[in-house]
């Protein structure tokens, strides 16, 4: 089964793609500097979980070796 054939064949993935109108409320309802905000506190989070995930990886070659 390719995956194109699976999102076609579960109904809940459909569900999720078809309604859209929750989001679009919602980008309407906030405005566009607490959208800003949050955006850069995402990107924040991310990198430092990858500054986590690369410190833990040198630690586990450490250990390893």
């Amino acid at each position: 089964m390719y995956c194109s054939q699976a999102t076609q064949d579960i109904s809940a993935w459909k569900d999720v793609y078809e309604d859209t109108s929750i989001w679009k409320d919602i980008c309407e309802a906030t405005p566009p500097d607490d959208l800003e905000q949050r955006i850069e506190q995402l990107e924040l989070k991310c990198y430092r979980a990858r500054e986590e995930k690369k410190r833990k990886v040198e630690e586990l070659n450490l250990t390893s070796d």
